[in-house]
């Protein structure tokens, strides 16, 4: 059976857009209570004190109801963009920044040890606006984010899952507008690219609008220490403990939304028996965010023809097997909220029951020592800066 990414991939990629909205005209035709159900969302929703959602909502409006009617995934982050129940906690609206300096966006719930190393790492290298969605934190994290000058804080005490958190990424970014720079990065993602330890992420924005491009590509490193896994000591910078990397084991996957890479450490680890178990690791964390467009899943956005504009130039540093974290992932497999019903978590918990000595290493880990590391993975393009 051909399957619709071999189909999607054969066509131009701008005309994968229009097939959409095709798509979604046909919806709009089968779906009269969707778009019932939408519009009310929309129509019950007070966008006055949402910054520059107030002006741009109708563009806002198109978008979504566009992508709503052209996939399950996109109903649902259309309804809980115009239904959530994000609180504004702390803004400073008036702050000027540098124009080509990137505005984080991040959801995070009880995760301070991260978040302080995750804000020392984008501090460094040029970031001067923080927002940052707190999801109930309860570990002291919300408290510690508040304290920070630089950062605007939103809270939500909704039940997390994956479509929903689009939803919020894209609300926050409606609040900040269109025709900005934005880093969408989780609370355990370090954005790493070519001489970042002298050029500042305004200089590769700056390099970015030289060379025309409006999405930098990435590819998902998962950190590893030589020790068993989720067995290290955490009272010492974890930085110092997880230098270990893949530099092989990456594959690119036939796609039509993106370009696709996956394999890597945990396919390696976790793939078991499941031979359909290959994680997306391409991810667009840093993107120059124009009308009409929309974050619609955690590795790539819509219009998908951007996808194919781009260049890999960066690596993201993924820190997701703290010792500490056995709990939370017992936790997410449980409630299978996350993709797949968190098929991936659970395979973490099974590996490590079986053996608890068990190692991430192999005999092509790599040391990651400072930026220039990344000439491992040749997926990852040389910066002619």
């Amino acid at each position: 059976m051909v399957k619709k990414e071999e189909i999607m991939s054969k066509i131009p990629v701008k005309l994968r857009d229009k097939l959409l909205e095709i798509k979604a005209i046909f919806g709009i035709i089968r779906s009269k209570q969707k778009i019932q159900e939408l519009n009310r969302a929309i129509e019950s929703t007070d966008v006055s004190n949402w910054n520059n959602l107030n002006s741009d909502v109708d563009v806002w409006k198109r978008s979504l109801k566009k992508i709503a009617l052209s996939t399950s995934v996109g109903f649902d982050i259309a309804i809980n963009f115009f239904n959530n129940d994000i609180q504004i906690i702390k803004t400073n609206k008036f702050k000027e920044i540098n124009i080509n300096s990137p505005i984080i966006i991040c959801v995070v719930k009880n995760d301070l040890k991260r978040m302080k190393v995750f804000y020392d790492h984008y501090r460094k290298i040029g970031i001067e606006k923080f927002a940052i969605l707190d999801n109930g934190s309860v570990d002291g994290t919300f408290e510690w984010l508040m304290s920070q000058e630089d950062t605007d804080v939103y809270r939500t005490e909704s039940l997390y899952t994956t479509n929903k958190r689009q939803s919020w990424i894209n609300k926050l970014i409606s609040f900040y507008g269109f025709n900005k720079w934005y880093m969408v990065v989780d609370s355990d993602e370090l954005f790493v690219y070519q001489d970042m330890e002298k050029k500042t992420i305004q200089e590769l924005t700056n390099l970015a609008i030289k060379k025309g491009y409006k999405r930098i590509r990435s590819i998902t490193l998962d950190m590893y220490s030589e020790n068993p896994m989720f067995s290290d000591n955490e009272d010492s910078n974890y930085l110092s403990q997880y230098v270990y990397f893949d530099n092989d084991n990456y594959n690119y996957r036939e796609h039509y939304a993106f370009r696709c890479i996956d394999g890597g450490m945990r396919v390696r680890m976790f793939r078991g028996e499941n031979k359909g178990f290959a994680p997306y690791l391409t991810k667009y964390p840093l993107l120059y965010f124009e009308k009409g467009d929309l974050q619609y899943n955690s590795h790539y956005s819509f219009p998908i023809y951007k996808n194919f504009e781009d260049v890999c130039w960066a690596g993201l540093m993924h820190y997701k097997f703290l010792s500490s974290d056995m709990k939370k992932y017992k936790e997410i497999a449980k409630s299978g909220a996350f993709y797949g019903g968190s098929y991936e978590y659970k395979q973490y918990i099974k590996l490590y029951n079986e053996n608890k000595k068990r190692s991430f290493m192999h005999k092509n880990s790599k040391i990651y020592k400072n930026s220039h590391s990344l000439k491992y993975i040749k997926e990852i393009e040389r910066i002619k800066w």
